[in-house]
């Protein structure tokens, strides 16, 4: 693919929105959408979460670690689950 843009070649592949996007350097931040795409599991976890009762979000024992520094210590919480979702997302499809 790199060497298709390199060579200005047209190269007819399907490509998630997110990721052409990335490539031409547009800044967007990947959402679950563009992870579904790319890892429909882990995009259909990750929804659950998110519309998971506020009261069983903590019994998932899940925590931040390697998502942000110190992240082992932070659990996710209904109050934090959004920004886990959105850090996982980042990491999947980012790196």
């Amino acid at each position: 693919m790199a060497k298709a843009v390199y060579d200005c070649r047209v190269v007819t592949a399907p490509l998630c929105p997110w990721l052409f996007a990335f490539i031409c350097g547009v800044p967007a931040a990947p959402t679950l959408q563009d992870l579904s795409l790319f890892d429909p599991a882990l995009a259909h976890g990750l929804a659950q979460l998110l519309s998971m009762p506020v009261d069983e979000v903590p019994d998932l024992g899940e925590d931040f670690e390697g998502l942000r520094e110190g992240g082992a210590d932070v659990p996710v919480t209904a109050a934090n689950r959004g920004e886990y979702v959105r850090l996982q997302v980042a990491r999947t499809l980012v790196g």
